[in-house]
């Protein structure tokens, strides 16, 4: 009653016992009603179940947050895959304003991987979130170019709460850029294999007793891996020729060139020459200078 007295509204929870023994918390928002005369006449009060108001209130502000502060890109796709709402951090991940997007097709701004996306998109309309986030690869379009980005990603299926029969608004995509680790995995796999088929390609040599065997079965094994196609070229007097090659345009073994050995006119600087120089190994990209 004192908010009869009082201006602007008050709230208040009370612990309520019913007739049947049962508690409820309620939470009450309370003000003055004054008469025509503008004397306080009575007192206005609203109430709600305490628990179902914080629901409403938690489920609001979760919203909020994953709308406005979360790490992860938060974007909701409505019914007919167009983005409806995308957060601050999706829009730097997308490269786009937050409204720029909204209402587009996602083909406008992913170049390639559009179609692993709608088609998640769908299934979790038509069959529900997925009982696990899923990894895509997706080329981006920006205004310095092309950026390709690895995003995990999960899903959620949006229904109305206040319909008899869920009724699909869309779908939360929630997804985080792990391109870096997904990049250092593969490099770490690579060269993990390398150095298992530089080994195999070692133990393979050492078994043979003709030197042109085992190079040839040398590259055979480290080909894999490092390169699509060798050639093996011996110093015979001043020039360089061809003993051995692998098929040119398709894969296949490392075998003596059919006609015998053939003399090879290399231009001057051509890294087959810097390496009979140097008496090692070059880097076929690398100038001709002193320290090439």
């Amino acid at each position: 009653m004192a908010a009869m007295d009082g201006p602007g509204r008050r709230v208040h929870e009370f612990a309520l016992l019913r007739k049947d023994g049962g508690r409820v918390l309620v939470r009450t928002q309370s003000a003055g009603v004054r008469g025509a005369d503008g004397r306080p006449a009575g007192v206005y009060c609203a109430f709600s179940e305490v628990h179902a108001q914080i629901d409403l209130e938690r489920s609001i502000a979760l919203s909020e947050a994953l709308l406005e502060d979360a790490s992860w890109g938060v974007v909701l796709v409505d019914a007919d895959l167009r983005p409806a709402v995308v957060n601050a951090h999706a829009a730097r991940a997308l490269g786009v304003g937050r409204a720029a997007l909204l209402g587009r097709p996602l083909g406008e701004v992913v170049v390639r991987g559009v179609e692993e996306v709608e088609g998640a998109l769908q299934h979790v309309l038509a069959e529900g979130a997925p009982p696990a986030p899923a990894e895509l690869w997706v080329t981006l379009r920006t205004a310095e170019g092309e950026r390709r980005r690895c995003w995990r990603s999960g899903f959620l299926r949006l229904a109305s709460p206040l319909a008899e029969e869920p009724v699909p608004l869309g779908v939360g995509w929630l997804f985080q850029d792990v391109t870096a680790e997904r990049l250092a995995a593969q490099e770490a796999d690579r060269t993990r294999f390398r150095s298992n088929q530089l080994h195999r390609a070692s133990r393979s040599a050492s078994e043979c007793e003709d030197p042109m065997e085992a190079a040839t079965s040398y590259l055979d094994y480290a080909l894999a891996g490092f390169a699509d196609h060798a050639l093996v070229d011996l110093v015979v007097g001043e020039r360089l020729v061809r003993v051995a090659a692998t098929p040119s345009g398709e894969p296949g073994p490392c075998l003596p060139v059919a006609a015998g050995s053939l003399p090879l006119r290399y231009a001057t600087g051509h890294p087959a020459l810097r390496a009979v120089d140097r008496k090692g190994s070059v880097r076929a990209s690398a100038g001709s200078g002193p320290g090439a």
